[in-house]
Parts: structure tokens; sequence; C-alpha cells
């Protein structure tokens, strides 16, 4: 598994689980197989750029933002503010 494969398999994943359906829902929805979403984040896809196409649509996202590392969080700060509390 490449980079690029790795990336594409890991941000499919986040965000179909980000929005909670699962592989057989996103594949339906898509219009493609289930075999395919397997493969795709499995990092073993190596078809045509349509199914991924689909993907993004189904997932909100730009074509080229499946491809784009996310940043892992090294600091999370939050503040609390006594005018927030109710």
């Amino acid at each position: 598994m490449n980079l690029s494969s790795k990336t594409l398999a890991d941000n499919v994943r986040r965000l179909r689980r980000g929005m909670g359906i699962s592989q057989r829902e996103l594949a339906y929805v898509a219009s493609i197989s289930l075999y395919a979403v397997r493969k795709i984040e499995g990092g073993e896809y190596e078809g045509s750029v349509a199914p991924l196409r689909e993907i993004s649509v189904v997932l909100g996202v730009k074509l080229l933002d499946l491809f784009v590392p996310v940043r892992p969080l090294r600091h999370v700060h939050f503040t609390y503010h006594e005018e927030d509390k109710q």
C-alpha cells in the first residue's frame, strides 16, 4: 500500500464513520459495489476514478480532498467562560 492509497483509505473510512454509515450503506448510496468500498478502505483499490467521485459526493467532500492527509491533533485546548454557564 502506497502513501496515497493509505491516505485515501483512512479518509474514506474516517468520513464514512463520521456520517455514521456502514460500508454497505455507502456502497448503496454511491451506486458502487460493497467489494469496491472494502478495497478502497483496505488501501487495495486500483480501479477507475468514477467510484471515488461518487464516494466523494456522498461524503460531501471534493474528490481531491480524499487524497489529502489529515494532520493529527497534537494539543486540544478548551476554554471555559463563566458566561457560558447556564
